[in-house]
């Protein structure tokens, strides 16, 4: 109904298991396959595959809850087309440099061959009527910068904390409880999520596991995804 299934890895995955590997983003970060779903860490705005791993993004992110965590973990939504309202608004200066690209790590899944970052705006707009898409993730941004050799500058910086400030203010984002046996689908293209830091259970079994699917509004003729 909604698309078609994509790999999430340079394996072909399509069917990814967002659980606790006991990684740690400072400890393990630039490994293949590090990446913060890991983790039980609390997870950012962002939306999935800024770092267009295989070329594309997904447009919808579909979740089935396997287990929920003993505590904590809560996912969190909110609307790209409102953030960019407001900064039009408050602070039209820092959006030229939102529309223009940051260097993008890719490191926790790179197809062979290809180059470690990529350039990614966090904002752009196309089609008619225009239609706003959002690709973010803060820490491949910092990591990309930095592998490229060009830290994120004063400038930049200003930028994405005003971005990070209007997406983390109160009555900004809505909650989302999320039961066991639950599906979360949500439009990739333009909706930011997050996760609350969550504790676990201390059985393996009921330990907090959620089954991942990203979707191409493509046909299946269509586009191509080489892993």
């Amino acid at each position: 109904m909604f698309g078609r299934i994509v790999p999430q890895t340079i394996a072909g995955d399509t069917l990814y298991s967002v659980r606790d590997e006991g990684l740690s983003i400072d400890r393990d970060y630039g490994r293949p396959g590090v990446r913060v779903s890991k983790t039980r860490s609390a997870f950012p705005f962002h939306t999935d595959s800024p770092s267009r791993l295989a070329g594309y993004t997904p447009d919808y992110v579909a979740l089935y809850v396997a287990q929920t965590a003993r505590s904590g973990g809560e996912s969190l939504v909110v609307n790209g087309y409102t953030i960019e309202s407001v900064i039009r608004q408050e602070r039209p200066d820092v959006l030229e440099r939102l529309y223009a690209p940051f260097w993008m790590d890719r490191r926790a899944e790179l197809p062979p061959g290809e180059e470690p970052i990529l350039p990614v705006p966090v904002l752009t707009r196309s089609g008619n009527p225009s239609e706003l898409r959002v690709r973010y993730l803060r820490l491949y941004i910092v990591k990309g910068q930095e592998l490229r050799g060009e830290p994120l500058n004063a400038k930049d910086i200003e930028a994405l904390d005003f971005f990070d400030s209007v997406m983390n203010r109160p009555g900004g984002a809505v909650t989302i409880p999320l039961e066991r046996g639950d599906i979360q689908i949500i439009n990739n293209t333009f909706l930011l999520h997050s996760r609350n830091t969550y504790e676990d259970h201390p059985e393996p079994e009921r330990k907090r596991h959620y089954l991942r699917i990203w979707i191409c509004d493509c046909p299946a003729s269509g586009q191509s995804f080489p892993v």
